[in-house]
């Protein structure tokens, strides 16, 4: 063997080995390649199963973050609510506060600005509403007297009405326009508009301020200011803040409103309310009853109701309408409202709807006005000018005594006629006397006369004989005892009637004199003590002036 075939022969054994040597490393190459795509699938499904983790983790961070955006989102309401219920809690307190420092302080708004001290005006009214209401008609329903209409005694009747106007002393010669309009309506607007620049105003709020009514009153010199009457009827001043401050929520916070104020005064030195008082009222759309009841029970104080109505609402509140019906009884005057707001072909098209509701309800519009925030106020304060007085309340005492005048006038008249009817019977009663006393005397003569138609002679024994010729008695005796039988008999006993008779009304004359005099005495009586409180009251209200 060459040495050629030697290096070949080595060279193939090291190629063989070499071979199989990587053969081997293949082999197990392959088998470690088996294992780790055995790991690769292991660690494909530990992926996916991580990978489904995280998509779970993610989807419960994505809760957890939305719940936390949630619960920040609602724990900021709640913060912002409770702030805004601190605020109002804290207005309400800081206003009862205010309204129970006025209540309790010694100086009354008299005191300071010469305005009504109501307590002693309230006691004497009350004494004379019970006066009439019960010992007067107890009275005059024995005499058989009925109260007219127009002084009704009835529930919500001339009288209540008088009583209620007559403690509100800041209404003296005043004519009283009340206004009522739903939330939004504009109503504080225009009243306002009509106040102008002046030292007052009503709070234009974004929630529904007037919870209580508020009067408004014009007098001359006056400094202006906030009252408001207390339960036993007192004027106390507020502040401006204080009544401001003063909302339906506000008033939420506050039970039992009713039992610190009954109404708000407002006073000012403004031309444009000159002998005329405004009545702010909560209205009848709101969903207390009780603001519905309060304003139920002053609309009929006013002498002409202004309901403001906003066109943009499209017609006016029906069920407000039937409301209006069952209790309205003054002129009524509606205001359309924020015209501006649409073109005027619509504006007609709302007036004319709400026309025929009106007209179909049965209600009376006085007149309807257009108005915008952008229009003069002159129309309107025309139109407010032009309301007449229709209550008759600050005369119904003055209409009373004029009522109990004229049936004492009608009492003494008929007593004058029973005492002219007494004489009259009288008269005929002695008449009637004379006339019996005329036939009895005429029946004396007569049976004289016939005594006088005997012949008397003695008699031997003792005794008169009495003669008469036949033709004696049969011409005049029998005649003349006919005539007594007959004609003095018969007109005996008429004139013994017409004397029973004359008695008899004598009698009645009497007792209707008496009755009369007894019925002019109490009705006497009632107009004293009526006069005497009449006159009471007004000494009262004159050194309250």
């Amino acid at each position: 063997m060459n040495i050629f075939a030697w290096l070949f022969k080595k060279k193939e054994n090291s190629s063989l080995k070499r071979i199989k040597e990587l053969e081997a490393e293949i082999a197990r190459l392959k088998l470690e390649n088996e294992d780790l795509e055995d790991e690769i699938d292991e660690s494909n499904a530990e992926l996916r199963k991580k990978n489904a983790e995280v998509l779970q983790l993610e989807d419960e961070i994505s809760s957890l973050k939305k719940e936390y955006t949630d619960e920040k989102q609602k724990i900021s309401v709640e913060l912002e609510n409770s702030n805004k219920n601190s605020e109002k809690k804290q207005n309400a307190l800081s206003f009862v506060g205010d309204v129970l420092s006025a209540i309790n302080s010694i100086t009354e708004a008299k005191d300071t600005d010469g305005q009504d001290n109501l307590v002693e005006i309230e006691r004497i009214v009350d004494e004379i509403s019970d006066y009439i209401k019960f010992e007067l008609k107890h009275q005059l329903s024995e005499l058989k007297i009925e109260f007219p209409e127009e002084l009704s005694l009835a529930e919500g009747g001339a009288l209540e009405q008088w009583k209620a106007i007559t403690k509100k002393t800041w209404l003296d010669g005043k004519t009283t326009i009340a206004f009522i309009g739903e939330f939004s309506a504009g109503k504080t607007s225009i009243i306002n508009t009509i106040l102008g620049s002046g030292d007052i105003e009503l709070p234009v709020n974004t929630k529904p301020t007037t919870a209580i009514p508020t009067y408004i009153i014009g007098e001359e010199n006056s400094r202006g200011g906030y009252r408001f009457v207390s339960p036993d009827n007192k004027l106390k001043r507020i502040n401006r803040e204080s009544f401001i401050r003063l909302d339906k929520e506000t008033i939420a916070e506050i039970k039992g409103i009713d039992s610190l104020i009954k109404y708000f005064v407002m006073i000012t030195d403004n031309p444009n309310l000159k002998k005329l008082s405004i009545l702010d009222t909560p209205g009848f759309s709101s969903n207390d009853e009780r603001d519905e009841e309060k304003t139920i029970e002053i609309i009929n104080e006013c002498d002409a109701l202004f309901w403001v109505f906003d066109i943009n609402n499209g017609t006016v509140n029906k069920s407000s309408c039937r409301t209006l019906k069952k209790y309205l009884k003054k002129p009524l005057y509606l205001i359309i409202n924020k015209i501006d707001t649409k073109a005027e072909s619509e504006v007609d098209k709302v007036e004319k709807n709400v026309q025929e509701i009106f007209s179909n309800e049965g209600i009376r519009v006085q007149q309807i006005l257009r108005y915008s925030k952008y229009n003069s106020n002159t129309e309107l304060l025309e139109v407010l000018s032009k309301v007449k007085k229709t209550n008759e309340s600050s005369t119904y005492l003055k209409n009373l005594l004029e009522f109990l005048k004229r049936q004492r006038e009608e009492q003494g008249n008929k007593l004058f006629e029973s005492e002219k009817k007494l004489k009259e019977s009288r008269n005929s009663l002695d008449d009637k006397t004379d006339e019996i006393d005329c036939c009895i005397q005429e029946l004396r003569d007569s049976i004289s006369q016939a005594e006088n138609m005997f012949d008397y002679e003695k008699r031997i024994l003792g005794g008169m004989r009495a003669e008469m010729s036949k033709y004696r008695f049969e011409n005049e005796f029998v005649p003349l005892m006919e005539k007594l039988s007959n004609d003095y008999t018969i007109k005996l006993e008429k004139a013994m009637e017409d004397l029973k008779t004359c008695t008899k009304n004598v009698d009645d004359s009497r007792k209707d004199i008496n009755d009369w005099k007894i019925r002019t005495q109490k009705l006497d009586y009632c107009l004293s003590i009526l006069e005497k409180k009449v006159k009471d009251l007004d000494t009262i209200r004159y050194n309250f002036r």
